[in-house]
């Protein structure tokens, strides 16, 4: 017997299955997990900003209480020793005046404020030395540890991301070859032999019930067509 438009065939049921649901599920949980990371890393941010401008509580005092500019400017060399000392050399520390010009700082140089993508922070002190009586502590610090600590957190989401898409679709793969598969193949291989004209040959195979609800409508069907033809 000769078939005739015989589809052509493609890519398996199993891995259609898998490959969809794997990238479904992962786009989903990935843009649900890249949200909540996004905003833990904003709040370590944010709570290492609030921590910098903590530390500036008991230099914002003895700036207030120092005589002059020169006691002023030693009291912040201090502050910034006693952080190099402690392997935090990365901190800076300025005092400015109420327009945001730098009044007194230990750093030499051009630039005496803080570079582009640094973490800084600001606390309001109030000293006759400066115009007006009143200005700000700056401190800034730069955050290279912070971002590597943050790449390598979305790394991990990343390979976290890759492990559980292999996982879905691995177990898909499996749950489709033992439940769909497997049965199918002997469905497809009763229908054959029923397509020879051994119609008692066709075995209920375990797996899906609709397969096996399939597998008994075929074994029913040559006994259906029979009793017309023998009528």
């Amino acid at each position: 017997m000769s078939l005739s438009g015989v589809p052509a065939r493609g890519v398996p049921l199993g891995w259609r299955l898998g490959l969809t649901t794997a990238v479904i599920v992962t786009l989903v949980l990935g843009v649900l997990t890249g949200v909540v990371q996004t905003r833990e890393i904003e709040r370590s941010r944010e709570d290492r900003r609030e921590l910098l401008e903590q530390t500036l509580a008991p230099l914002a005092v003895e700036v207030e209480e120092a005589s002059d500019l020169a006691a002023a400017q030693e009291r912040l060399a201090r502050f910034q020793r006693a952080h190099a000392a402690r392997g935090h050399g990365s901190v800076r520390v300025a005092l400015l005046d109420a327009t945001g010009r730098v009044v007194a700082t230990p750093l030499a140089g051009p630039s005496l404020r803080a570079p582009e993508g640094a973490m800084s922070g600001r606390l309001p002190v109030r000293s006759g030395l400066l115009p007006g009586g009143a200005g700000e502590l700056e401190i800034w610090q730069e955050e290279n540890r912070f971002r590597d600590t943050a790449a390598r957190r979305w790394r991990q989401w990343l390979l976290s991301l890759g492990v559980a898409a292999g996982c879905i679709l691995v177990s898909l793969y499996l749950a489709y070859a033992y439940l769909i598969e497997r049965p199918l193949r002997r469905l497809l291989e009763g229908v054959k032999q029923m397509e020879q004209g051994y119609w008692s040959g066709l075995e209920i195979p375990r797996g899906a019930w609709e397969l096996r609800w399939l597998a008994y409508r075929f074994r029913n069907l040559g006994p259906q067509l029979e009793e017309p033809v023998r009528r």
